[in-house]
Protein backbone atom coordinates (compact mmCIF):
# COMPACT_ATOMS: atom_id res chain seq x y z
CA UNK A 1 0.00 0.00 0.00
CA UNK A 2 1.39 3.34 -0.80
CA UNK A 3 1.33 5.82 1.52
CA UNK A 4 1.24 9.74 0.93
CA UNK A 5 2.85 11.65 3.78
CA UNK A 6 0.39 14.48 3.03
CA UNK A 7 -2.85 12.74 3.58
CA UNK A 8 -1.74 10.41 6.53
CA UNK A 9 -3.74 10.39 9.52
CA UNK A 10 -2.21 12.20 13.37
CA UNK A 11 -3.03 10.77 16.58
CA UNK A 12 -3.59 14.22 18.11
CA UNK A 13 -5.60 17.09 16.05
CA UNK A 14 -6.91 20.24 16.76
CA UNK A 15 -8.78 22.91 15.32
CA UNK A 16 -6.90 25.45 12.68
CA UNK A 17 -5.02 24.95 9.49
CA UNK A 18 -1.98 23.12 8.82
CA UNK A 19 0.25 24.25 5.45
CA UNK A 20 2.68 22.11 4.70
CA UNK A 21 5.49 24.47 3.35
CA UNK A 22 5.05 23.99 -0.55
CA UNK A 23 2.23 25.74 -0.94
CA UNK A 24 -0.29 28.89 -0.18
CA UNK A 25 -3.85 29.82 -0.03
CA UNK A 26 -5.21 32.72 -2.16
CA UNK A 27 -7.94 34.90 -1.84
CA UNK A 28 -9.87 38.13 -3.15
CA UNK A 29 -9.78 41.13 -1.10
CA UNK A 30 -14.00 42.15 -1.30
CA UNK A 31 -14.46 39.41 1.04
CA UNK A 32 -12.96 41.75 3.84
CA UNK A 33 -13.68 45.32 2.19
CA UNK A 34 -15.57 47.30 4.79
CA UNK A 35 -17.89 50.06 3.71
CA UNK A 36 -16.53 53.15 5.13
CA UNK A 37 -20.13 54.91 3.92
CA UNK A 38 -21.42 52.97 6.29
CA UNK A 39 -23.07 55.08 8.84
CA UNK A 40 -22.14 51.76 11.64
CA UNK A 41 -19.01 51.53 11.56
CA UNK A 42 -17.33 54.56 12.60
CA UNK A 43 -13.71 52.78 12.39
CA UNK A 44 -11.48 54.37 10.03
CA UNK A 45 -10.25 52.29 7.45
CA UNK A 46 -6.66 50.09 8.54
CA UNK A 47 -4.87 46.97 8.08
CA UNK A 48 -5.43 44.49 10.75
CA UNK A 49 -4.60 41.25 10.48
CA UNK A 50 -4.02 38.51 14.00
CA UNK A 51 -2.24 35.48 13.46
CA UNK A 52 -1.54 32.71 15.76
CA UNK A 53 0.93 30.16 14.63
CA UNK A 54 3.09 27.17 15.57
CA UNK A 55 5.92 26.92 13.06
CA UNK A 56 7.70 23.95 12.26
CA UNK A 57 10.43 26.09 10.77
CA UNK A 58 10.83 29.77 11.92
CA UNK A 59 10.84 30.99 8.17
CA UNK A 60 7.80 31.87 5.64
CA UNK A 61 5.68 34.38 4.50
CA UNK A 62 2.47 34.32 6.78
CA UNK A 63 0.25 37.11 4.90
CA UNK A 64 0.81 39.36 1.81
CA UNK A 65 -1.27 41.79 0.15
CA UNK A 66 -0.63 42.06 -3.91
CA UNK A 67 -1.88 44.68 -6.11
CA UNK A 68 -1.89 44.01 -9.84
CA UNK A 69 1.47 44.54 -10.30
CA UNK A 70 3.20 45.36 -7.26
CA UNK A 71 3.09 43.64 -4.01
CA UNK A 72 1.99 45.92 -1.53
CA UNK A 73 2.55 44.23 1.96
CA UNK A 74 4.05 41.41 3.87
CA UNK A 75 4.38 39.82 7.05
CA UNK A 76 7.18 36.97 6.98
CA UNK A 77 9.17 35.52 10.10
CA UNK A 78 13.05 35.10 8.31
CA UNK A 79 15.64 32.52 10.17
CA UNK A 80 18.44 33.95 8.78
CA UNK A 81 17.69 37.35 10.57
CA UNK A 82 15.67 35.59 13.51
CA UNK A 83 13.32 38.08 12.74
CA UNK A 84 9.72 39.33 12.05
CA UNK A 85 10.08 41.40 8.62
CA UNK A 86 7.01 43.43 7.30
CA UNK A 87 7.44 44.88 3.97
CA UNK A 88 5.61 47.94 3.01
CA UNK A 89 5.91 48.30 -0.67
CA UNK A 90 10.09 49.19 -0.92
CA UNK A 91 10.33 49.98 3.15
CA UNK A 92 10.98 46.86 5.05
CA UNK A 93 10.60 46.95 9.10
CA UNK A 94 11.88 43.92 11.25
CA UNK A 95 11.72 43.20 14.98
CA UNK A 96 13.82 40.02 16.41
CA UNK A 97 11.89 36.85 18.07
CA UNK A 98 11.44 37.42 21.34
CA UNK A 99 13.65 36.16 23.76
CA UNK A 100 10.62 32.96 24.15
CA UNK A 101 10.40 31.95 20.61
CA UNK A 102 10.14 28.53 19.54
CA UNK A 103 9.68 26.57 16.74
CA UNK A 104 6.63 23.65 17.94
CA UNK A 105 5.27 26.57 20.52
CA UNK A 106 2.34 28.26 19.48
CA UNK A 107 2.79 32.27 18.67
CA UNK A 108 0.47 35.07 18.21
CA UNK A 109 1.00 38.23 16.59
CA UNK A 110 -1.42 41.68 16.06
CA UNK A 111 -0.58 44.26 13.22
CA UNK A 112 -2.29 47.34 12.67
CA UNK A 113 -1.29 49.74 10.01
CA UNK A 114 -3.29 52.95 10.21
CA UNK A 115 -2.79 56.55 8.94
CA UNK A 116 0.97 56.84 9.74
CA UNK A 117 1.65 54.26 11.98
CA UNK A 118 2.38 50.99 11.85
CA UNK A 119 2.70 48.20 15.04
CA UNK A 120 3.43 44.57 15.83
CA UNK A 121 2.17 43.32 19.04
CA UNK A 122 3.25 40.29 20.33
CA UNK A 123 3.19 38.90 23.87
CA UNK A 124 6.50 40.29 24.56
CA UNK A 125 7.15 42.72 21.66
CA UNK A 126 5.53 46.14 21.82
CA UNK A 127 6.45 47.43 18.58
CA UNK A 128 5.63 51.06 16.60
CA UNK A 129 7.27 52.21 13.51
CA UNK A 130 6.40 55.68 11.58
CA UNK A 131 5.33 55.44 8.30
CA UNK A 132 4.84 57.79 5.44
CA UNK A 133 1.29 58.62 4.96
CA UNK A 134 1.70 58.34 1.09
CA UNK A 135 2.56 54.81 1.26
CA UNK A 136 -0.59 54.19 4.33
CA UNK A 137 -2.86 55.89 1.24
CA UNK A 138 -1.10 53.62 -1.27
CA UNK A 139 -1.38 50.34 0.16
CA UNK A 140 -5.46 51.45 0.98
CA UNK A 141 -5.67 52.39 -2.79
CA UNK A 142 -4.59 48.47 -3.77
CA UNK A 143 -6.84 47.01 -0.80
CA UNK A 144 -9.85 48.57 -2.71
CA UNK A 145 -9.14 47.46 -6.02
CA UNK A 146 -11.35 44.56 -6.72
CA UNK A 147 -8.11 43.05 -8.44
CA UNK A 148 -5.98 42.80 -5.15
CA UNK A 149 -5.30 39.42 -3.66
CA UNK A 150 -4.33 38.42 -0.57
CA UNK A 151 -2.34 35.11 0.71
CA UNK A 152 -1.58 33.34 3.45
CA UNK A 153 1.43 30.74 3.94
CA UNK A 154 3.29 31.83 1.41
CA UNK A 155 3.48 33.86 -1.82
CA UNK A 156 4.21 32.05 -5.51
CA UNK A 157 7.48 31.27 -5.98
CA UNK A 158 8.81 32.13 -2.73
CA UNK A 159 9.56 31.28 1.23
CA UNK A 160 6.55 29.37 2.17
CA UNK A 161 5.38 28.56 5.51
CA UNK A 162 5.31 25.43 7.28
CA UNK A 163 3.01 24.89 10.46
CA UNK A 164 -0.37 25.64 11.85
CA UNK A 165 -1.84 28.71 10.90
CA UNK A 166 -5.05 30.81 12.14
CA UNK A 167 -5.55 34.27 10.70
CA UNK A 168 -8.19 37.09 11.41
CA UNK A 169 -8.10 39.94 8.94
CA UNK A 170 -10.22 43.09 9.48
CA UNK A 171 -11.66 41.05 12.71
CA UNK A 172 -12.76 38.25 10.15
CA UNK A 173 -11.98 34.97 10.95
CA UNK A 174 -10.40 33.76 7.84
CA UNK A 175 -11.64 30.78 6.16
CA UNK A 176 -9.47 28.65 3.83
CA UNK A 177 -12.39 27.10 1.82
CA UNK A 178 -13.07 30.58 0.74
CA UNK A 179 -9.51 30.53 -1.13
CA UNK A 180 -9.79 31.14 -5.03
CA UNK A 181 -6.52 29.37 -5.30
CA UNK A 182 -5.26 26.73 -2.52
CA UNK A 183 -2.97 24.15 -2.38
CA UNK A 184 -3.74 20.58 -2.23
CA UNK A 185 -1.84 19.67 0.80
CA UNK A 186 -3.19 22.41 2.60
CA UNK A 187 -4.92 20.98 5.67
CA UNK A 188 -8.14 23.49 6.21
CA UNK A 189 -9.90 22.01 9.75
CA UNK A 190 -7.13 20.24 11.52
CA UNK A 191 -3.46 21.10 12.48
CA UNK A 192 -1.79 18.21 14.31
CA UNK A 193 -0.57 18.75 17.59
Amino acid sequence: MEINEHRRCFEHEKEGSYFPGSGYAQFQVPVFLINEDDPKDATPWGLRVEVSFRPVLASGVLFAVQGQNTMAFSFAMDSHKKAFTITLFDKQFSKHFPDDFCVGNWQSAKLKLLNSHLTLNTPTINATWNIHLNDFKALKSVWNKSTTTFYIGGIPESSYFTGCLEIFLQGKRVDLDLAMNKHGHIRTHSCPI
